[in-house]
């Protein structure tokens, strides 16, 4: 927490700098492009023992796909991919080079990955475009031309690699069949029979034997973040991590709507809505690292802005 406080208020980085890191998160963007098409047709491809063991008896829908991102951290996917990707869909929108091509690619990506929170946390990113156009009426219909445009090409590139949506909604997208079957129900579930017995300070552990024994078989963990942490800090701990994950959004979007610049704050988002979704921690990937790095390049560049117009 004290490194990430550091770092957005004391990096630097020069526009030299942040091209070069452009240029690397464009090459990010193909290269998993690419990879990940390839493994719709071998799953195996550029895959670690950790996905060979999960897609052992997958099908196309089911199979666990991370493009390049294999052999890094298994949360990078999400955790670092979606955050670079919206840095991208900002930056490129104001430079108007390549804007459609990558929220494209980012699409089929998020979407051939087979993982939930990935593909809605890929439509999060893309908000930000509503914040950067101000919803004027012109630029609104023009937004909806497009992304009509795009949920065709969208749907041609899955169907024409052998999904079929049906299948993909009852096999993957919603393949428990009720509220009740999900993993998700069980955290809750699991959080009101666990959390009244040490409410106030928590267990201090991620899973008590308890726990454990409570949710053998079903599932690893209490799979909402935010209940596991209440459960691990309970009320006080969990007020003052809470807090301190509010704070550091809330100063994001505070600069994006100076600047003008949300490719940061809705990055940032991602880690926000993971934690309704599996159980993360820490804020320590590259992704949201770099994050915050454009955030504070932006807050710099505006400021560097307003002061040579004040001396003209």
């Amino acid at each position: 927490m004290v490194l990430f406080i550091t770092l957005k208020d004391n990096v630097y980085l020069n526009f030299k700098e942040i091209n070069r890191l452009i240029k690397l998160f464009k090459y990010t963007i193909i290269l998993s492009l690419i990879i990940i098409l390839i493994q719709v047709y071998d799953s195996r491809f550029f895959t670690n023992d950790f996905f060979l063991l999960i897609n052992e008896h997958s099908n196309i829908y089911t199979a666990r796909r991370v493009a390049i991102f294999s052999f890094a951290d298994k949360d990078d996917i999400g955790l670092s991919f979606l955050p670079i990707l919206s840095i991208l869909i900002s930056h490129t929108i104001k430079n108007k080079k390549g804007f459609w091509f990558y929220i494209i690619s980012g699409g089929i990506i998020s979407i051939l990955t087979n993982t939930r929170y990935i593909i809605i946390g890929y439509v999060i990113i893309l908000f930000q475009i509503v914040n950067i156009y101000k919803l004027k009426i012109s630029g609104f219909f023009r937004l909806i031309i497009i992304t009509g445009v795009s949920i065709f090409i969208f749907y041609n590139i899955i169907i024409s690699l052998g999904y079929n949506l049906s299948d993909y909604y009852s096999q993957r997208l919603f393949k428990e069949e009720s509220i009740e079957g999900t993993t998700r129900y069980l955290a809750f579930e699991t959080f009101n029979k666990f959390y009244k017995d040490n409410w106030l300070l928590g267990t201090g552990v991620h899973l008590t034997e308890d726990i454990e024994e409570y949710l053998a078989h079903r599932s690893s963990q209490i799979h909402v973040g935010y209940l596991s942490h209440l459960v691990s800090y309970g009320l006080i701990g969990s007020l003052l991590l809470f807090g301190f994950w509010i704070f550091l959004g809330i100063d994001l979007y505070k600069k994006a709507r100076i600047t003008n610049y949300y490719g940061s704050f809705y990055g940032y988002l991602i880690f926000i809505w993971a934690n309704f979704t599996f159980v993360q921690y820490s804020l320590i990937s590259y992704g949201l690292l770099l994050a915050f790095v454009f955030d504070k390049y932006y807050q710099d560049k505006y400021l560097l802005e307003l002061k040579n117009q004040t001396k003209i």
